[in-house]
Order: C-alpha cells, then structure tokens, then sequence
C-alpha cells in the first residue's frame, strides 16, 4: 500500500503536480488502510484531485469538488471543514477523518 501512495504522489509531482508535499507526518492518527504512508496524512489543502481519489469512499467527482471549493473559497481551516463541500457527508468525513489534515 504505502509503493502506491508513493508511485501516485511522484506521477503527480512530475505532472507538474502541488510543489508543497500533499501528504504530512499526523502524530494524530494514521490512514490505516489508505494507501496513503502509516502515520501520515493527506493535507487537503493541498492535495490534488488525484491524491485524493485515494481517501476511502472519495472518487474522482468528490475529489473534484473539494479542489474546486478550496480554489473558490481559500484553504480549509479544519479537517472537518470539507463537509461544507457539496456531496461530502458527515458520515464520509468520519470515514477518512484520521487519512486527512490541514497545515
């Protein structure tokens, strides 16, 4: 799991993806079966589309929105946050609550 968080977060990098790492140290938590490195997170800030496709039930329209809302309306301020975005629920925030963060 942890090769394909890493082969998806190089192919974004080299595609001229973020510049500032989308996935930070959580001392928090850790996301768990996500794909994403034990004990990391995926910053929703400034994460891509792409990263965020690997968040459990987030697809490629959601990760879309939540991109889009964060370039309307500036950085989330919590992780909880993201639920204002249209078609994310509470119960998939608590889904993927300890995979993402905000910095």
């Amino acid at each position: 799991m942890k090769s394909i968080a890493i082969v998806a977060l190089a192919l974004s990098i080299a595609a001229g993806g973020c510049q500032t790492p989308a996935i930070v140290n959580n001392q928090q938590g850790h996301a768990a079966d996500s794909g994403l490195p034990k004990d990391d997170c995926l910053d929703i800030n400034t994460a891509s589309a792409d990263q965020l496709t690997l968040l459990d039930g987030v697809g490629e329209v959601t990760a879309t929105r939540i991109v889009e809302y964060r370039e309307r309306h500036g950085r989330f301020q919590r992780p909880q946050d993201v639920i204002i975005v249209e078609g994310f629920s509470e119960t998939k925030y608590r889904a993927i609550n300890d995979q993402i963060c905000v910095k």
